[in-house]
C-alpha cells in the first residue's frame, strides 16, 4: 500500500475529467486515516482542503464564511464568467432558483421524456453489440451534453468538440493556456450562432406562442434581455407601460461586502437599465440605490442614474450594519428630498432588503427539505409568511420617524411583498400611533399617510377582494411580474377570481388608476 500523499497525487494528476482507476479504496482509507488533508503547497497564499467524512463535508458546505464558494471565481470563473458555482448563501439560492424552473419536472413534460429516452438508446446502441463498455467515457460523459446540445438547438455532430472544449476549460488550474484557448474557441463558435438565432423569425414565433407560459425561467422568456423583444412583448400583452426592475442584474452587484465595489456596480447597473429602456417610452427603468454606501455617495449615484435616464430606484429596506445610521436618519433627507423633487415614487422590492433575515437560521435546521420556489420567490413557508417583514418595518419607520412628513410629495410602491399583511398593518400603526403619541406633532393618522403615499402590489391568487374590502380601493396596484414566473401564466385570471364582488371602478383603480395617480399620469 502506497502513501496517501503519493496516491492522491496520482489520482488528481490528470485533472477533474481525466480517466482514473477505482478511487474508492483510497477514499475509504482517507476517511479512516486522514479525513482532512491540506493539498496546498507550503508557499501557497490560500489553503486547499480535501475533506472526506460526511459530517465534516456537511459542516463545511453550511459554513460559507470559512468555506466559501467564491474560490471558484479564480478557477472556473476565469474561463466561464460569473456563474452560480461561485456564489454563497442567499445569492446562490436566488440564482439557482432562476435556473431551476427550466429543469423542473413540469418544464420537462410533453415530448421531452421520449426525446431523452431516444437519445439514451441511441448512445447505448453504439456499444451494445460489443457486450461491454466503459460507462464513463462511453455514456455518462456524452449523454448529458447531448441532451443540452439538443435543447439549445446546436448541431449534434459537434458534441465531441463541445466535450473536448469543456475538458480543456476544466484544466484552468493545471494548464491555463489550454483553458483560455478553449474558452475563446467556444465564444467564437457560439457568437455567430446566437446572431443567426436572433435574426430567425421562427424562434420569435415560438416564444410568442408560449408567451404566457411560466414553465421556463424568466431568463428564457420573450424580452428578458433584449429591449426590442421587451417592447414587442408589451405589444402582445397590450400593456400601456411597464416598470422594468433589474432583479437579475441586481444580484450581480448587490452582494459585494466592499462598499466601493457596490457603489460602482450600482452606477453601471443604472446606466444599463436606462439603456435597456431608452428606446421605448413605455419602458420605465428602475435602478438600484444602495443606501448603505452613505447619503453622500447614494445621492451622487441617484443624480447620475436620473441623468442617465432611470425613472426611479429600488432602495434597501434594511441597513445590515447595526452600528450604522438608519435610512430614516435626517442625514438621509437629501435622498428623500431628491425623490420628492423628481416627483417619482421610490420602490421597495423583496430582493432589496439589505440582507435582512426574517426567519432565524435555526428554524431551517428541521430535517425538512426546502421547497423549490423560483426567482425571487421565498424558499419555504416561513419565508413566505414573513416576506413582508422587512418592508413593513421600513415603511413603519418612514412614517413614525416622519420622513414622509418632512417631504410632502414623497411616495412609495411596494413590490413582491404581497398584500395579505396590509389590513392588520394599518390597524397596528394606528394603534401604536395612538398609544405612543406623547410629544408627537403628527396630526395625521399613520394609516392615512399610507393611503396617500404608498401603493402595494399583491401576489396573483391572494384574496384581493377581501383585502380591498378591509383597506379600501386606493392602495393596491396590479403587477404582472413579467418575465418572472411569480406572476403565473394568467395573473389577470387569478386576480379576478378573487375580485368577483369588486365593481368596475374598483377594477379600473386596481389595474390602472391607482398606479397612474402615483405616477402623475393622466386619468
Amino acid at each position: 500500500m502506497g502513501s496517501i500523499p503519493g496516491e492522491l497525487e496520482a489520482l488528481l494528476a490528470g485533472g477533474p475529467l481525466a480517466p482514473v482507476p477505482n478511487p474508492y479504496p483510497l477514499y475509504a482509507r482517507l476517511r479512516r486515516e486522514s479525513p482532512v488533508i491540506d493539498l496546498a503547497k507550503p508557499e501557497a497564499e490560500r489553503r486547499n482542503w480535501l475533506v472526506t467524512r460526511y459530517d465534516d463535508v456537511r459542516d463545511a458546505l453550511r459554513d460559507e464564511q470559512i468555506f466559501s464558494s467564491r474560490v471558484n471565481a479564480r478557477q472556473a470563473g476565469l474561463v466561464m464568467g460569473r456563474t452560480v458555482i461561485e456564489m454563497d448563501g442567499s445569492e446562490h439560492l436566488k440564482h439557482r432558483n432562476l435556473v431551476t424552473p427550466a429543469l423542473a419536472p413540469r418544464a420537462l413534460r410533453g415530448d421531452f421524456p421520449k426525446f431523452v429516452e431516444q437519445l439514451a438508446n441511441e448512445i447505448v446502441d453504439r456499444f451494445a453489440a460489443a457486450g461491454t463498455c466503459d460507462l464513463v467515457p462511453d455514456f455518462t460523459f456524452l449523454y448529458p451534453l447531448r441532451v443540452f446540445v439538443e435543447i439549445l438547438g446546436l448541431p449534434p455532430d459537434e458534441v465531441p468538440r463541445f466535450h473536448q472544449l469543456a475538458v480543456d476549460m476544466s484544466m484552468i488550474a493545471k494548464d491555463p493556456g489550454r483553458a483560455f484557448a478553449a474558452s475563446k474557441q467556444l465564444a467564437e463558435y457560439l457568437t455567430p450562432l446566437v446572431a443567426r438565432r436572433r435574426a430567425d423569425p421562427a424562434p420569435r414565433a415560438k416564444f410568442e406562442a408560449r408567451l404566457p407560459q411560466v414553465r421556463r425561467n424568466g431568463w428564457s422568456r420573450l424580452g428578458a434581455f433584449d429591449p426590442a423583444e421587451r417592447s414587442h412583448a408589451l405589444d402582445l400583452f397590450g400593456f400601456e407601460l411597464q416598470w422594468v426592475l433589474p432583479t437579475f442584474a441586481f444580484h450581480q452587484v448587490a452582494h459585494s461586502e466592499d462598499l466601493a465595489v457596490l457603489a460602482v456596480g450600482a452606477r453601471v447597473l443604472n446606466r444599463a437599465m436606462a439603456g435597456f429602456c431608452g428606446e421605448d417610452d413605455r419602458l420605465f427603468a428602475v435602478g438600484y440605490l444602495p443606501l448603505c454606501v452613505g447619503p453622500e455617495e447614494a445621492a451622487s449615484i441617484m443624480d447620475e442614474g436620473l441623468g442617465a435616464g432611470c425613472y426611479t430606484f429600488m432602495v434597501d429596506t434594511n441597513e445590515p450594519d447595526p452600528a450604522a445610521r438608519s435610512f430614516t436618519h435626517p442625514d438621509f433627507d437629501p435622498i428623500w428630498a431628491r425623490f420628492d423633487a423628481a416627483d417619482v415614487p421610490f420602490v421597495v422590492h423583496v430582493a432589496v432588503n439589505g440582507h435582512y433575515e426574517a426567519v432565524p437560521r435555526s428554524f431551517r435546521n428541521n430535517r425538512r427539505a426546502a421547497a423549490e420556489m423560483h426567482g425571487d420567490a421565498p424558499g419555504g413557508p416561513l419565508d413566505f409568511v414573513t416576506i413582508n417583514n422587512s418592508a413593513e418595518i421600513f415603511l413603519s419607520a418612514m412614517i413614525f420617524d416622519d420622513v414622509f412628513g418632512r417631504h410632502p410629495k414623497l411616495r412609495c410602491v411596494s413590490m413582491e411583498h404581497g398584500a395579505f399583511w396590509v389590513p392588520s398593518w394599518l390597524q397596528a400603526i394606528d394603534f401604536v400611533g395612538a398609544t405612543m403619541s406623547r410629544g408627537s406633532q403628527r396630526n395625521t393618522l399613520p394609516s392615512q399617510t399610507v393611503r396617500e403615499r404608498i401603493r402595494i402590489s399583491p401576489f396573483a391568487g391572494e384574496p384581493v377582494g377581501w383585502i380591498i374590502e378591509n383597506v379600501g380601493p386606493e392602495l393596491l396596484v396590479f403587477a404582472s411580474d413579467f418575465p418572472h414566473p411569480e406572476g403565473t401564466s394568467d395573473p389577470i385570471g387569478k386576480f379576478e377570481a378573487r375580485m368577483r364582488d369588486c365593481d368596475a371602478g374598483t377594477l379600473e383603480a386596481f389595474y390602472r388608476g391607482n398606479m397612474a395617480s402615483m405616477m402623475g399620469l393622466a386619468p
